[in-house]
């Protein structure tokens, strides 16, 4: 599975994609070049509405749409490509509003995506905490479904 950034890695790694199946593509970009030369591959990518979206995006097929989830699919590759919405740290912020987790507990900032945003990587077991509990009280089915 091909993600933008080490939050994402933590992420995935919770959900059960084995460390040695985990890519780090380097931003969006990177994940979609990475996907273009792959086949029956995954990735993993924020949606960053005000963003130029790479072309890549444009040609996949909408497969499904869950809790501020998207499941795109490349037809010709067989690739998915599973869009937070809007990004990562926005997401999660949500996800753990809805589901009573106390972000604060983990040490890191529950205020804003952005102030979450620029912490989590030098926080990343904190992150993994948080993701934790919120795999285990199934605040994250969705996406455990979508990377399946």
């Amino acid at each position: 599975m091909f993600v933008e950034c080490k939050a994402d890695k933590v992420l995935v790694r919770a959900l059960g994609i084995p460390e040695e199946e985990i890519e780090h593509a380097g931003g969006k970009t990177g994940v979609c070049k990475r996907l273009g030369n792959s086949r029956n591959s995954k990735g993993l990518v924020d949606e960053d509405p005000l963003c130029v979206q790479p072309s890549y995006i444009e040609a996949l097929k909408s497969l499904s749409v869950k809790n501020n989830v998207k499941l795109l699919y490349d037809e010709e590759s067989q690739n998915r490509l599973i869009i937070l919405c809007p990004r990562l740290e926005g997401w999660i912020l949500k996800m753990a509003r809805e589901g009573g987790v106390e972000v604060k507990d983990y040490g890191l900032p529950a205020e804003n995506e952005d102030k979450l945003h620029r912490v989590v990587n030098t926080n990343l077991e904190g992150f993994k905490g948080l993701i934790e509990e919120m795999r285990d009280k199934g605040l994250l089915k969705s996406l455990e479904e979508f990377i399946e």
